[in-house]
């Protein structure tokens, strides 16, 4: 088992959803580059400032980026798949037809 995930024959891993694990691992990742950033005499950083930049990037900012890009390709898209209905309600009563028919399987001659 991993802190990443749950590995099963070592080949498989399922990610490890829960937000508090993926939040903490953020927090993490910022303290460390703020320790990075701060010179060896002044060593106070302030982790409520680290815990709201966390929140406003991971929690606020990034979701409603993704949902903005995610309606762009939605809304663009729309005309393809307008034409995908379209060919459908098409191809099924000639699908139909055939069936009804007999036509499935036999090769037509002249």
């Amino acid at each position: 088992m991993s802190t990443a995930g749950i590995h099963i024959n070592n080949n498989l891993a399922i990610p490890d959803t829960r937000f508090g694990y993926v939040f903490r691992k953020a927090v993490q990742k910022e303290l460390r580059k703020q320790v990075k950033e701060t010179d060896s005499d002044n060593k106070h950083i302030n982790k409520n400032l680290i815990i709201c930049k966390v929140i406003a990037r991971d929690v606020i900012l990034m979701p409603f980026i993704q949902s903005i890009l995610w309606t762009g390709f939605l809304i663009s898209f729309k005309p393809c798949l307008r034409g995908f209905i379209r060919f459908c309600q098409r191809l099924g009563p000639m699908i139909k037809g055939s069936i009804l028919e007999g036509n499935i399987g036999k090769s037509k001659t002249l």
